[in-house]
């Protein structure tokens, strides 16, 4: 089942409506098929944060797209020096040369 995903206008438009008193929450869940629960957290974050409470998402995507990146590029240098101690101690045991027992783990 896919989530819906409701733009922050839209959310506004129907915490006021019914913050507002002009319909009652069943009218409002009715309308525009939500429930309840859903609607009653949208109020909360609109009572917390303001009109504005939803407008903040683009900045937590950029964060967190840069977060993803930076980890794709850890990973990749990990991988990277893993296969470069693998590829030293096979060079040393053909060698005949023992591996230095403090950089054995």
């Amino acid at each position: 089942m896919a989530y819906r995903k409701f733009k922050p206008a839209f959310k506004r438009r129907v915490v006021e409506e019914w913050h507002s008193g002009a319909k009652r929450m069943a009218q409002v869940c009715r309308q525009y098929q939500l429930s309840d629960s859903l609607l009653r957290r949208w109020r909360k974050e609109y009572e917390e944060h303001g009109p504005n409470a939803w407008d903040c998402g683009s900045r937590d995507d950029a964060e967190l797209t840069a977060a993803r990146q930076r980890i794709a590029e850890l990973e990749a240098a990990l991988g990277r020096s893993s296969m470069e101690v693998d590829f030293l101690r096979r060079a040393l045991k053909r060698g005949g040369i023992p591996f230095p027992p403090e950089l054995k783990w």
